[in-house]
């Protein structure tokens, strides 16, 4: 089984820390993980539960992982440490039941300037978002609930991981880590990934 969590010395650039949890997420525990006295720019990412999407109110929201999305997680943010080997990345999502205004993901990055920090950081969690098997279940106002990008292949309130989409999980050649692949048309759009 996968760690959930991973955390790399301090004080060096790469990645810090790269966590799936249940538990509360704290931006004060990224920004810390990557501070360092030679970095000069630090930004960070922190998204919540809003309490609307697509028009349709939204009590809360349920993530679901996958029993390895602790491995790519960590593989997304030393892809993205190797683009910006400058930086140091944090980055932790949660998973479980949310109710609006609770963070669901926090992502931090530092450099010595601001612009790789700003950099690093964007494709940090647009990276993530494609490619990290996390799914979002909406809970709307009514009752009803829904698969967040999972639409296109299911009607309201099927399990998101039925129905045509052919998706699995293939091995890498090296290593325990696994690729997602979506045997449909490319350039989906990372509808799989974290919202």
């Amino acid at each position: 089984m996968a760690p959930r969590e991973h955390a790399l010395v301090p004080g060096l650039p790469g990645v810090r820390l790269a966590a799936v949890r249940e538990e509360r997420l704290s931006v004060d525990e990224c920004l810390d993980s990557v501070r360092c006295p030679s970095f000069g720019g630090m930004v960070v990412f922190v998204g919540s539960v809003r309490d609307h999407d697509a028009g349709a109110a939204v009590d809360a929201l349920e993530y679901e992982a996958h029993p390895d999305a602790g491995f790519y997680l960590l593989a997304v943010a030393e892809e993205v440490a190797g683009r910006f080997p400058g930086c140091a990345l944090a980055v932790t999502h949660r998973v479980g039941f949310l109710a609006i205004g609770e963070l669901a993901v926090v992502a931090a990055a530092a450099a010595p300037h601001r612009q790789e920090a700003f950099e690093a950081a964007r494709s940090l969690i647009d990276t993530l978002k494609q490619r990290v098997p996390i799914w979002k279940l909406e809970h709307r106002a009514g009752g009803s609930q829904v698969w967040v990008g999972c639409e296109d292949d299911q009607q309201e309130g099927d399990d998101h991981r039925q129905g045509s989409d052919h998706r699995q999980w293939n091995d890498y050649q090296e290593g325990d880590h696994r690729q997602w692949s979506d045997h449909r048309a490319v350039g989906d759009g990372g509808r799989h990934g974290v919202g």
